[in-house]
């Protein structure tokens, strides 16, 4: 049966983009680790318009920062079918997947199966500044970071500040910094015949 390693790189911020670093860290080490997937907390965002979003009145645009906002069901099913088919495979090797998102160790079920958690943390400004270079699709409106966006960061951080087994990062220092320190830990725990 093959080893494999379920690696989790996660960051602080909320909906599509993160703002931390995290979609970056997991495209270099993508291309640093030999046999390694990503899978993306962003691809199961649900479609703008789903009845399932919960429209905010006030903003007059949906909630894109709760978990109802994503398909949890189908990610964690790709998961599974992940280590299904590596389990099913008859190479000896190693393989690893990085899951990214800013919800997941908010869902339960998916802590079990993670060997390494990181969470990348910037503070408010600094979020607030990332996200303002971004392109968002439906685009934030006009109160949105400070309405849900940053609060809904800080309920969730709530949840998961004392958890066990989370790697704290600063989101503020150089990237390949954070990808070295990230790199060389996973590198610790691949069997050396890898």
């Amino acid at each position: 049966m093959n080893t494999f390693r379920l690696i989790f790189a996660c960051s602080l911020f909320l909906c599509r983009a993160t703002n931390s670093g995290k979609s970056t860290l997991v495209k270099q080490l993508v291309s640093a680790l030999p046999s390694c997937s990503a899978i993306h907390q962003d691809d199961y965002f649900l479609e703008p318009g789903d009845k399932r979003l919960t429209w905010i009145p006030e903003l007059n645009h949906e909630h894109w920062d709760e978990m109802k906002a994503i398909e949890m069901d189908k990610l964690v099913s790709d998961i599974q079918q992940w280590m299904k088919k590596i389990s099913s495979q008859s190479d000896h090797s190693s393989s690893i997947l990085l899951v990214d998102g800013f919800l997941l160790y908010n869902y339960r079920p998916l802590n079990a199966v993670f060997s390494k958690r990181y969470f990348l943390d910037v503070n408010k400004s600094v979020c607030r500044s990332r996200r303002s270079e971004r392109d968002y699709d439906p685009p934030d409106v006009p109160g949105y970071f400070d309405k849900i966006v940053w609060p809904a960061y800080l309920n969730n951080f709530e949840e998961i500040k004392d958890m066990t087994g989370i790697t704290f990062l600063d989101g503020t220092i150089k990237q390949e910094d954070i990808f070295q320190i990230v790199l060389k830990d996973i590198l610790s725990i691949i069997p050396s015949n890898h």
